[in-house]
Order: structure tokens, then sequence, then C-alpha cells
């Protein structure tokens, strides 16, 4: 009988003798395992079990973000190594941004730019979605992370100056009322970007006609007028 017992004992033991050989795996990092997006790390240390990604070699390159570990398993069961977890962090993204308006300003006005949705800064310092500004200049946003910096695209602002009405003359007069001959003519000048009322755009005109003469100058802000110059014709 005791025979029999033994013969029993040692049979099982053969039998599992393959499967107590396989024992828990511990796995290693070559390097950090917080990284920036287009990075990896080496995982090592699988004996004869399966990755959690499930990869059966050695070692494997992780290039994501997980939780990382191996289990080995035998008759008895499982056995699961220790767990790596592996952080990827994202490259920062340029936002795009945007005028509410025409960014070419009048004296006075504002326009707001907005589009900061990523928590970046605006290159006046400002951290909000959005800013309203008045001067001129090139504004734009910085995203910044563990990972670098990038900018968004630039806007730029203008402001328009401020129009000033011409000064016209006739020439050889320094008075606004002309009285000419009939049949005779007198040369108007002064306009620099306007348009005379009689739709000339040149910078002088001559007029032989009787009436009230003048250059209007406009611009997105508005219009301002010149002098006028009264020209009468004498019978």
């Amino acid at each position: 009988m005791k025979q029999s017992i033994l013969a029993a004992s040692v049979s099982l033991l053969i039998y599992l003798m393959p499967f107590i050989g396989i024992s828990q795996s511990t796995i290693t990092a070559n390097g950090p395992t917080t990284f920036c997006q287009g990075g990896s790390v080496v995982l090592s240390g699988n004996v004869l079990g399966v990755w959690s990604n499930l990869a059966i070699t050695p070692s494997i390159t992780v290039t994501t973000s997980g939780d990382y570990f191996v289990i080995n398993a035998n008759i008895f069961g499982d056995l699961i190594s220790n767990h790596i977890i592996v952080t990827v962090i994202p490259q920062p993204i340029p936002p795009l941004i945007l005028a509410v308006g025409l960014p070419n300003l009048c004296l006075g006005a504002s326009v707001v730019l907005t589009g900061n949705t990523g928590g970046g800064t605006w290159n006046t310092g400002a951290t909000t979605a959005s800013i309203t500004v008045s001067t001129a200049g090139d504004y734009y946003v910085t995203n910044t992370n563990a990972c670098g910096s990038v900018n968004s695209n630039h806007i730029v602002v203008t402001l328009n100056p401020l129009l000033i009405a011409p000064i016209i003359s006739a020439v050889g007069s320094a008075i606004n009322n002309i009285s000419i001959c009939a049949g005779a003519s007198v040369t108007l000048q002064g306009n620099v970007g306007g348009i005379w009322n009689t739709g000339a755009t040149t910078a002088s005109i001559t007029v032989s006609a009787a009436g009230d003469y003048f250059v209007n100058k406009t611009d997105l802000c508005g219009l301002v007028t010149s002098n006028h110059i009264i020209v009468s014709v004498k019978a």
C-alpha cells in the first residue's frame, strides 16, 4: 500500500515539474515612463509570459499611454508581474485665432480677437479666451506644455490715421472767392487723395464755370471736406 502511494506521489511530481518551474515575471523600463509624444520606452523582463498588449517577446517598445504588465500562466492559475504605467504627453497644438470684425481700425474703435481655447497665453500676457484690442500690432497665442511651445496664426491689427481735410486754393490767389471774366478759367489746386466735387481725382482742376468747388476725402472711418472756393463769372 505504501509503495502504491509513493509511486503515485512520484508520478504526480514528475507531471507537475514542467509547470512548477514557471515563475512570476518582473518587468523594468529602460528609461522614463513619462515622455513626450513621439518618444518611446522599452519594457523588459517577460519570461515565458504574455504582455498586457498580447505580445510574447521578452521586451516591448511602448509609444502609447497605458498600464503594462506580464501574465505568466500555469495549471494553478495566472501569475501577474508588477505594473508599469506609461504616460505619453501630447505635443502642444497651435490654436486658430480669429478677429470678430475687421482688424483695420478707426481711431477710438476696437476689435475682439478670439480662439485661445487651449489655455494658452496671448502675446499681450492675457490668458483669456478672447481679448479686445484698440492699438495696432501683431497678435498671437502661444500654447506651452512640458513638450514645448507652439504659436497660433498671427493677426495684424492696423489703425487708420485720422483723416485730414485737404486745403485747396486758386493758383495765384489766396482768397476763397474768385471772380473771372467770361471765357477765362482758373486753376484750383490742393487735392491730395480726395475727389473734387466735379468728380475729378487729380491734384488740380481748371474751371471756367461759376460754382462752388471743394474736395471730399473718404476712407473706412468717414469723410472730411476741404475748404470751399466760390468761382463767379463776370458777364
